[in-house]
């Protein structure tokens, strides 16, 4: 069954307990590195509120979810009114799951475990979710291009009922595929995924290679 919000004027503020545990893969990366890079963001904005069947291709971006492990196995577009308890992720449309609640109401879904395909590797992947327990983990496993563990990042998510909080996952080389893994029996909703542009080297050597083609080309 799909929680909804019965307009609980009730705020817990329990402090987030922000408890990061990490592999040996993974070693602690400052926030002002990722603060740094240029970011892609996939926020499901120009996608209208529906279902997005098995598969979903964010159309900005490229990046793939796939293989929804709650009961339908699929993934939708659930959009929400404004409210002052999810500043980040209401007023606009999440990714959820199962069904969803036309209009200006807002649904999440239990046992929301996924997959999530970059169009490019990243150092780190950043993410709010939307809350309809008081606290859980969430498990990200990462993986390289070539479908090498890179390691796990684990945090504990918390906040007032319907709201939401932050993740921002930080691994020690750049990973291209990821497995979200909550906590079993928890309800989420999730928005505004953030992780590395293209590196720039790439470009360059694109350039490089086409200059020497041309200088050769003068000299033949």
């Amino acid at each position: 069954m799909r929680s909804r919000n019965p307009m609980i004027n009730t705020h817990r503020t329990r402090k987030r307990t922000a408890r990061l545990r990490r592999t040996a893969a993974l070693g602690v990366v400052l926030g002002a590195t990722q603060a740094a890079q240029a970011q892609q963001l996939i926020d499901f904005e120009t996608v209208p509120e529906g279902n997005l069947f098995a598969t979903f291709v964010d159309p900005v971006t490229g990046a793939i979810f796939s293989n929804s492990t709650s009961a339908n196995m699929n993934f939708v577009a659930e959009f929400s009114s404004f409210d002052a308890i999810r500043p980040l992720t209401s007023n606009g449309t999440h990714l959820s799951t199962n069904g969803f609640s036309p209009g200006p109401g807002f649904g999440v879904a239990p046992n929301f475990s996924f997959d999530l395909t970059l169009p490019n590797p990243s150092p780190f992947l950043s993410f709010d979710v939307v809350l309809a327990d008081d606290a859980f983990d969430i498990d990200i496993l990462a993986y390289d291009a070539g479908g090498a563990f890179i390691g796990t990042y684990t945090d504990s998510v918390s906040g007032p009922l319907f709201g939401e909080d932050s993740v921002n996952a930080t691994f020690t080389s750049a990973a291209t595929f990821f497995e979200f893994r909550p906590d079993p029996n928890t309800n989420q909703g999730y928005d505004n995924f953030r992780f590395a542009v293209p590196e720039p080297a790439s470009a360059g050597l694109l350039t490089l290679g086409a200059t020497l083609i041309a200088r050769r080309r003068r000299h033949a």
